[in-house]
């Protein structure tokens, strides 16, 4: 069978730089990946310490927390408040 075009073979040294391209992409994937995933638990970690975890706390806990809330809004306690409506 004569060599064509058709049927010739690409010279080895395209074939070689398709393969590593190939394998440069995926490690380049496989990195963001990983990066995107470390992230998302750092970010959670981040986010539990900072308080963004559910508390369970005291009806005495809240009523002090809401009446330091007021102090600092500049406005009534919601106890003296409801006391001043009665």
């Amino acid at each position: 069978m004569p060599l064509t075009i058709a049927n010739a073979a690409p010279p080895r040294a395209i074939v070689n730089i398709g393969k590593i391209q190939d394998s440069l992409k995926r490690v380049v994937f496989e990195t963001a990946t990983r990066l995107l995933a470390i992230g998302v638990v750092a970010g959670f970690i981040a986010w539990w310490w900072m308080g963004g975890c559910y508390k369970v706390v005291s009806k005495e806990q809240r009523e002090e927390r809401a009446a330091e809330m007021a102090a600092e809004m500049g406005e009534k306690p919601a106890e003296a408040a409801a006391e001043a409506a009665v």
